[in-house]
């Protein structure tokens, strides 16, 4: 699907049907995501080079044996590889999110009072 964004035309790879099927999407769900995403990564706000985009959802126990539904509820976003394998993925949550912002924080601050 070709798509511009900010006036430059940009490739996106679909994802194949069963990888749709295994988030409980369809097409027109998956394509609706990017859309409110303005077709960049959720995360980094990029849009990846390879135009393949990463179905990114919260991990729970026993996720296999939902029903399509229950599995399309815990879809958080589209996120390019580097954004889900590097921050997304490995578990994290808000209340880790919010406890890296606050890290990140105070090292900035106590850069600039060196």
């Amino acid at each position: 699907m070709i798509v511009t964004v900010e006036g430059k035309e940009y490739t996106i790879r679909e994802p194949k049907p069963e990888t749709l099927r295994k988030y409980g999407l369809s097409i027109t769900e998956w394509k609706e995501i990017l859309c409110r995403q303005n077709y960049r990564c959720a995360i980094c706000k990029g849009i990846p080079s390879t135009g393949k985009f990463v179905i990114d959802h919260q991990h729970v126990r026993n996720y296999k044996k939902l029903s399509p539904e229950k599995r399309k509820s815990y879809v958080r976003g589209e996120l390019c590889w580097r954004c889900n394998y590097y921050f997304a993925g490995k578990g994290m949550c808000y209340e880790w999110a919010v406890n890296l912002s606050v890290y990140f924080r105070e090292y900035e601050k106590r850069l600039k009072t060196q």
